[in-house]
């Protein structure tokens, strides 16, 4: 047991639910669990829809501020390569729109860029 000596039993809990009108208050038990438990569910579902439509927001703005840096970074790329230090500095071809970027990239290019 619990060690209060009652038996373990949810819906005989609080009140004695044989004899008359017995099945009248455990269908009335039953339905009022059943409510709760609907709301916490559609509570959840609702939570869900929520944080699924921050990380997709959250997505949106990730795949946005990558493609910005990208573009940045081929417009730095052209500015060195047309300007009349690009004999005296060694510059690799800007990381491709395509190609998965590590991070490691970028930071070689400015790197050696700014040598």
């Amino acid at each position: 047991g619990d060690g209060t000596g009652k038996k373990n039993m949810p819906f005989a809990a609080s009140e004695n639910l044989r004899g008359a009108g017995s099945r009248e208050r455990i269908e009335e038990r039953v339905k009022e669990t059943l409510d709760r438990m609907r709301q916490a569910a559609e509570k959840e579902a609702n939570s869900c829809h929520l944080l699924s439509d921050i990380a997709e927001r959250t997505n949106q703005s990730v795949r946005k501020g990558r493609e910005e840096a990208r573009q940045s970074i081929a417009r730095c790329h052209n500015f060195l390569s047309n300007s009349q230090y690009a004999s005296a500095v060694n510059i690799p071809a800007a990381p491709s729109a395509g190609k998965a970027a590590t991070g490691k990239e970028n930071k070689e290019w400015v790197v050696s860029s700014v040598r």
